[in-house]
Formats: structure tokens, sequence, C-alpha cells
């Protein structure tokens, strides 16, 4: 069993199980953080809206956007996916 866990962390590049477990893990966590995202994003419009702040709005946007990027966009690097 030793032998086991020593060549399942010595090369995890190389390694499909561990590379296929990361993606599951991190296509999930994406995909909760899109659906807690957009309940934030449509709370956090109705007191901007109420105050009229434009800008912020857009800030918003542009972050929303960018979550549903990197959740729905596969053809994006681990890398980038997993740092963002």
């Amino acid at each position: 069993m030793n032998n086991y866990f020593k060549f399942l962390f010595r090369e995890p590049q190389k390694n499909i199980v561990l590379m296929q477990l990361r993606q599951r893990l991190l296509k999930m966590m994406l995909f909760s953080s899109f659906l807690f995202g957009t309940a934030l994003y449509l709370i956090a419009l109705i007191p901007v809206l109420q105050k009229g702040l434009y800008s912020t709005i857009l800030l918003y946007t542009v972050f929303y956007i960018w979550i549903i990027l990197i959740t729905f966009v596969p053809r994006l690097p681990y890398s980038v996916r997993a740092i963002c």
C-alpha cells in the first residue's frame, strides 16, 4: 500500500487518474461558484441599481462574465482555470 501512494504522488502530471480527479474537482468547484455567484450577483444588483452606481454594475458584470467563461469554456488550460 505504501508503494501505491509513492507511485500516486511521484509524478502527478503523468498520472491520468489523478489528473482526471483534479479536473472533476475543479469543475465541481467552478460550477458551485457559478451557482452561488449568480445568486449573489442578482442580490448585489438591487442596491446598486437603486443608488445608480452604473460603473459598479459594469464591474460586477465583468467579474460575473469571467466566472462564466472559466466555468463553461473547457478549452482553457487547467492552470488558468485553477488560478482564477
